[in-house]
């Protein structure tokens, strides 16, 4: 599929195993870091009778991509069209989990309600942060086996536009601190502290407060997304 983008004309190649049938899907593009979202893929590039039989386009219903094909999709070749991670459903909320032991957490972001992305390496995470609106993100001090304040992670969120990160929950998993310490959080630029003993030993029992704790951070942004978008302020 090529799919042209609307800001700087810019044609960019995507293999058609990557772009999910019937669903709208989001990249950015390599030329001029524009946000691209294609509607409808299906309709994105021109195609000729031999390609698809007039009685099937409007028959039959396009399948569904489950989310866990979505996660394990292969890395895009950089010379092709430089897409970094995996295509998302844009209806879903989004979550990347970067953790040595990712199984669980995978399973607790689900429980929450997000699809997700569990990055190989802190490259692979790196780019897709660039790439893709992530509304949590859970990282843990061993993913990158460095001081989290040193991590290309955490230098990547301190370097984030506001206006992106304010619409980010961050959770951070460490085993200095308890659970739901506010000033560790503050301490590693997140909104949220898990300590890595509760969420090896007990996760079912964190899916409450974290919810508690998404809903309340999404509350307080909306009223001040309100309050800067009636100033005009981004």
């Amino acid at each position: 599929m090529e799919i042209t983008c609307q800001s700087c004309d810019s044609k960019i190649k995507v293999p058609d195993g990557k772009v999910p049938k019937g669903q709208p899907f989001a990249f950015k593009c390599p030329s001029c870091k524009g946000r691209i979202l294609v509607e409808s893929p299906l309709h994105t590039s021109p195609q000729t009778e031999e390609d698809v039989p007039a009685q099937a386009t409007h028959s039959q219903a396009p399948p569904q991509v489950p989310i866990q094909e979505q996660s394990q999709l292969p890395k895009t070749e950089p010379a092709v069209n430089r897409l970094a991670a995996p295509v998302l459903d844009l209806r879903k909320k989004s979550a990347m989990i970067c953790h040595t032991d990712s199984k669980g957490l995978a399973q607790f972001a689900h429980q929450l309600g997000f699809q997700t992305y569990i990055p190989e390496d802190h490259v692979s995470a790196m780019k897709s942060l660039r790439f893709n609106d992530y509304q949590l993100v859970i990282c843990s001090a061993d993913f990158e086996k460095l001081p989290h304040d040193r991590t290309t992670i955490f230098q990547t969120l301190q370097n984030m536009e506001m206006e992106k990160r304010r619409n980010m929950f961050v959770i951070f998993i460490g085993s200095k601190s308890s659970s739901f310490d506010p000033l560790a959080a503050f301490a590693k630029s997140s909104n949220l502290y898990l300590a890595k003993s509760d969420c090896e030993n007990s996760i079912e029992k964190l899916i409450e407060p974290v919810r508690i704790a998404l809903y309340e951070n999404e509350l307080n942004y909306s009223v001040f997304n309100k309050i800067i978008a009636s100033t005009g302020e981004n």
